[in-house]
């Protein structure tokens, strides 16, 4: 990447039914955080992954379902205290501590972060976030909502979390992303506050 191009280089060799979904800077010594919209993911330390040159195709990082799709990733360098905040399709959502999520072997089918049920849908996003940050909600309708994380309930992995934000017919989830208290230009936003029970 020393000697960039015009056109850009390639970062990563992929088949033709694959994409590159994330890219994060890490330190080495990390872990590797990995969800998939059916609710599983995976914790892997990054020295399992051996380095490579820039065009290589890589190694696998977690075995996943025919139908599902890996939707989200993050790192979390040592001594990290951030929460993981997955969002729904029907609009729930909780954090989980990392603690709850087991060091693993890279490439294993991972274990479950969020129930998916036909109440609250399959998950769309996954962000490390800090208790001092605020969320920007994102639906198929244009419409953008934000939310302090502190809002939202701190819950175990395997649950199905709580309602964030009320939809209408029809309307879903497209993504969730954590910004540091402050507005973000050119979105307009709708502050509202959780008042959704868990899920059970």
């Amino acid at each position: 990447f020393a000697n960039p191009r015009t056109a850009g280089v390639i970062a990563l060799t992929t088949d033709l039914e694959d994409a590159i979904i994330d890219c994060k800077i890490s330190d080495g010594t990390s872990d590797i955080f990995i969800a998939t919209k059916e609710g599983m993911s995976i914790r892997f330390n990054e020295g399992d992954v051996r380095g490579m040159g820039r065009t290589a195709r890589g190694v696998k990082g977690m075995t996943i379902a025919k139908d599902d799709i890996v939707i989200g990733m993050e790192v979390f360098e040592k001594g990290n205290k951030d929460t993981i905040l997955m969002v729904t399709q029907s609009g729930y959502g909780k954090r989980s501590e990392l603690e709850e999520y087991r060091i693993q072997s890279r490439g294993g089918v991972g274990i479950i972060t969020q129930k998916t049920t036909d109440k609250v849908g399959l998950v769309v996003g996954t962000r490390k976030v800090k208790a001092t940050q605020e969320v920007i909600l994102s639906t198929d309708k244009g419409q953008n909502i934000r939310m302090k994380v502190s809002d939202i309930s701190v819950l175990g992995r395997n649950t199905q979390g709580v309602r964030l934000i009320n939809l209408s017919e029809k309307e879903e989830m497209v993504t969730s992303l954590a910004v540091i208290d402050e507005d973000v230009a050119g979105i307009d936003v709708v502050a509202t506050d959780v008042t959704g029970e868990e899920v059970h």
